[in-house]
């Protein structure tokens, strides 16, 4: 039986059902993890064939103990910020597969070009292979040092069979009556661009007849500086398999975030068959957006192109709106737990 270490940072939920399927590959799976952030304190499930340990139960002596006791076939590390980690990989790599796991794009600024010019010793010396979220992150594994080759692309995927069964659920209730809620999901940080978001639905939706609500569901450090208004509602935290009844009666998703590498939850809204409101720095719209197919994007720094945005929503027939909400359904296929599990068991 193949054995495999993550040195993993944040847990999210969509990662749970790429460990469980990789489990059921004859494969002995060990994830030493950073504490569960108390925004979103999330449970970490309990899945056959995977062991969960808290980095915090363990000393940077005891990652490397824990590492010689499991002898394991392969190493994947949560990008390059974690020196712990960084240290283990280094005196594995050559012996077996080390693998870097990031979702930062190529950009061409100034700190990215030096740590292209700088670090791709640094990081090749520790790491024989990148695996990344899409196509810009390929781009800057190339300009660190990976080779082309040994590099894979679909690192992020959400758990398809949990949200398409959502979307069969949805189905229904948008047929009968297309719920007129825009729904975010994310923290409360000056990073997700909320107060815009607060700002730009109320001149949208005022300036429309008012029938359509916010659904907000997420917490953080700005949670007591949000907009109170009747149609703009507060959940707070929800545990992410509590969350499918707020989902059913909700009808697009909008993110508006400043700075977002990837955002898996974008897949898990379009595979859900939400249509999409995405500002231009969500790196996942590459894959699951298609303006006006299935949603539309905006400038992340224009209250006004957003405003604009959610209105052109508003604006939509229903027959036009459910469509955009299968095209979400269908574009959101493209990954799934399997094909990521592929993925891995190819770099072994």
């Amino acid at each position: 039986m193949k054995k495999v270490l993550f040195l993993y940072s944040e847990l999210a939920g969509y990662i749970f059902s790429c460990f469980q399927e990789l489990a059921t590959r004859e494969v002995e799976v060990t994830v030493i993890h950073w504490p569960v952030n108390p925004e979103a304190p999330f449970k970490i499930p309990s899945i056959k064939g995977v062991t969960f340990i808290s980095k915090n139960e363990l000393k940077a002596s005891g990652i490397a103990m824990k590492v010689k006791e499991l002898k394991p076939d392969i190493i994947l590390t949560s990008g390059w910020m974690d020196k712990e980690y960084l240290s283990i990989v280094k005196e594995e790599r050559g012996i077996i597969p080390t693998v870097i796991l990031f979702d930062t794009a190529w950009n061409g600024s100034v700190k990215q070009r030096v740590l292209a010019a700088f670090g791709k010793r640094f990081l090749t010396k520790r790491f024989s292979h990148a695996w990344v979220a899409g196509k810009a992150q390929k781009a800057y594994a190339q300009r660190l040092g990976f080779k082309k080759e040994h590099i894979e692309t679909g690192f992020y995927t959400a758990d398809l069979i949990h949200f398409n069964e959502i979307f069969n659920r949805r189905k229904a209730r948008m047929e009968q009556s297309f719920p007129k809620t825009f729904l975010y999901v994310g923290r409360y940080v000056a990073q997700k661009n909320m107060q815009m978001l607060w700002n730009a639905f109320l001149t949208a939706n005022k300036a429309n007849g008012g029938q359509w609500k916010l659904r907000c569901i997420g917490t953080g450090e700005l949670f007591d500086l949000k907009t109170e208004h009747p149609t703009i509602e507060h959940l707070g935290f929800i545990q992410p398999m509590e969350m499918e009844d707020y989902l059913i009666d909700a009808g697009v998703f909008v993110l508006p975030s400043l700075f977002e590498p990837w955002g898996v939850v974008v897949q898990e809204f379009a595979a859900a068959g939400f249509p999409m409101v995405l500002s231009d720095k969500i790196g996942a719209s590459e894959e699951f957006l298609q303006i006006g197919h299935n949603g539309y994007d905006f400038d992340s720094s224009s209250e006004l192109d957003l405003t604009k945005a959610l209105a052109l929503i508003i604006q939509l027939e229903e027959s036009v709106l459910i469509k955009f909400a299968k095209e979400s359904h269908k574009l959101a296929q493209k990954l799934n737990p399997q094909i990521w599990t592929d993925t891995l068991l190819r770099l072994l």
